[in-house]
């Protein structure tokens, strides 16, 4: 999750591409145009508010996942959080790239359990940030932290329609 995007953390060579929708209803429309251009569509695979697709075939890129997911959905949210806490936490960093070199050292063809590795590691990071209170209350608290922050001139890279991770 996010590696690629934390300067020095160790990452596999695979990039997520979220590409971020406003509105859900465009949702069948997009899996359409993904399907055309040679994607399958995956499902959620497990993660709430992030859509698989994959490439049918080799392509000739570097590997890469690519997800579809709603603008401010649990999948957005939780990318965007973890990353940006990563990036101002530097011990969290170390911490984080010694779970994930065990993980994959202990689970080198196994996915799943590798992904599975982190995740207490990721739950602790996001309950410390204001994204449990977002999910506990969303109309009344986080969500405005999160779109005051959005509006930051320092911040504008993420404001995109794609984000490379």
């Amino acid at each position: 999750m996010v590696s690629t995007s934390i300067p020095g953390l160790a990452a596999k060579p695979i990039i997520d591409l979220d590409v971020v929708i406003n509105d859900m209803a465009l949702f069948p429309s997009i899996i359409e145009c993904l399907d055309r251009a040679g994607f399958e569509y995956e499902g959620d695979l497990g993660v709430e508010g992030r859509e698989a697709s994959r490439r049918r075939y080799d392509d000739g890129f570097m590997p890469y996942h690519l997800y579809v997911c709603p603008k401010d959905g649990k999948g957005d949210l939780e990318y965007i959080t973890f990353r940006d806490y990563l990036r101002s936490h530097p011990d969290a960093v170390r911490e984080y790239e010694k779970i994930k070199k065990e993980s994959a050292h202990q689970y080198p063809h196994d996915i799943d359990r590798y992904q599975n590795g982190k995740k207490d590691f990721i739950d602790m990071v996001l309950a410390k940030t204001w994204y449990q209170d977002y999910i506990r209350y969303p109309f009344f608290s986080g969500i405005s932290a999160h779109r005051e922050s959005l509006n930051n001139p320092s911040r504008r890279s993420t404001i995109r329609t794609l984000r490379f991770w």
